[in-house]
């Protein structure tokens, strides 16, 4: 008896998952800093819950961890974030509300957790700061938004979730009872990075030089054939230059003699 009251009290205790039917989201390949918009079906009036989870690893320097979430949005009060950091004996979750507002936890077994609910509605900068175990290299964070909204009265819902704070890599989106791990690119992959961008404008620049060597070499060779060929030409009219025929020489002679005797007489 005392068992299944037990298990009443936890089943109570724990919120039941929205009937969600189907839900969609755009871009379906998203970019670091898109705005995901998530869309779909519930049960008439049903209110959704929809969850954003993800991971990353942050490196411990001087004994300490320290992560940064810049321009997080929070659309709504009805909302909850958490933040858990494995190898960590303490942890500070701080939120600039126009001064920095901590907010700490204790470490248990290694791990720690820092939870919030009811953010008023605003932008704000969080700053994840941790006493990391001895020895610890780097520590774990699992940083977990949730929020709630209600389906109309045909059952649809949508919801916009900027994605400028996440990490590129992978993170779960949880609507109602069902889940979808999403792959966030890096806008580097989408640009690529000025590595990248150098190297691509030093190659376009050789290629100009390469392009622009090429066609001057032609210009030279055309005019030296151009040159060439014009002596050639020369070379030809001089050659063909009109002689006199040997008649004409001839005839010539004969009027110059006969020119001569006509005078001694």
């Amino acid at each position: 008896m005392v068992r299944y009251l037990v298990f009443i009290i936890l089943m109570l205790a724990i919120p039941a998952s929205a009937s969600v039917n189907t839900f969609d989201i755009h871009p379906s390949h998203p970019y670091q800093g898109d705005t995901v918009v998530i869309e779909g079906y519930a049960d008439p009036n049903e209110d959704v819950p929809i969850t954003v989870m993800f991971r990353l690893r942050v490196p411990v320097e001087g004994g300490e961890f320290k992560y940064y979430l810049y321009d997080v949005n929070i659309p709504t009060s009805n909302n909850r974030f958490t933040v858990s950091a494995t190898n960590c004996e303490k942890l500070d979750v701080s939120v600039k509300i126009l001064i920095w507002l901590t907010k700490s936890s204790e470490g248990s077994g290694g791990t720690a957790t820092v939870s919030q609910s009811n953010v008023p509605p605003g932008t704000y900068d969080i700053r994840i700061k941790g006493d990391a175990v001895e020895g610890a290299s780097y520590s774990d964070l699992t940083i977990t938004a949730w929020t709630s909204l209600k389906a109309d009265s045909s059952g649809y819902f949508t919801y916009s979730y900027n994605t400028k704070p996440i990490p590129p890599g992978t993170f779960e989106l949880r609507v109602g009872g069902m889940s979808r791990i999403i792959t966030l690119e890096s806008v580097e992959a989408l640009f690529g990075s000025e590595e990248q961008k150098k190297e691509e404008i030093v190659e376009t620049n050789q290629t100009n030089t390469t392009v622009e060597t090429t066609n001057l070499t032609e210009t030279n060779v055309n005019n030296t054939s151009q040159v060439a060929e014009g002596g050639k030409a020369e070379s030809e009219t001089e050659n063909k230059k009109p002689t006199l025929p040997i008649e004409g020489i001839l005839s010539v002679v004969a009027i110059l003699m006969t020119y001569f005797v006509l005078r001694r007489l």
